[in-house]
């Protein structure tokens, strides 16, 4: 027997009810869906992430990124020869994402704004993406503090 639901304009379900799940170390909410298959699709698509993905970029050189929860970029690495560097830079990531002190915040010339994580060394470990507001970048920051140390390793390379 099928569910019944109300649809918009383009076929999707209206939702108006929501149920809070752990992702990770995360509650996110997600449309309680009366059809338990879309539900399931869509949970499965959340549990994914958050996540550090090593892949093979354009130069042939490795590059790791990590994902928050959301399925987001949040930061991006340099390039890398070989995979124990590239895993090594995954390390460092993990190593400092929980100290203040490691993110040089930035701004564009564009005026747009962005972070640099950086090791003890000083040395650049993983980049930002641009954000519009010093607000929505710090809140980047933070992700990357909650989100790298734990986060599970996706190699697609």
């Amino acid at each position: 027997m099928a569910s019944e639901f109300e649809v918009d304009a383009q076929g999707n379900p209206i939702v108006d009810t929501l149920q809070t799940v752990r992702s990770g170390f995360y509650l996110i909410d997600v449309p309680l869906l009366t059809q338990s298959t879309e539900r399931s699709e869509h949970l499965e698509v959340l549990m994914k992430n958050p996540k550090f993905q090593i892949y093979v970029g354009e130069d042939n050189q490795l590059y790791f990124r990590v994902f928050a929860v959301n399925g987001e970029i949040i930061l991006s690495s340099e390039g890398y020869q070989s995979k124990s560097g590239c895993e090594n830079g995954m390390r460092s990531v993990k190593q400092n994402a929980t100290t203040d002190e490691r993110y040089q915040r930035k701004t564009a010339s564009d005026g747009q704004y962005y972070f640099v994580l950086v090791a003890a060394n000083n040395e650049p470990i993983g980049n930002s993406e641009m954000y519009s507001s010093e607000q929505a970048r710090d809140n980047g920051i933070e992700a990357v503090k909650k989100t790298a140390p734990t986060a599970p390793v996706e190699d697609t390379s």
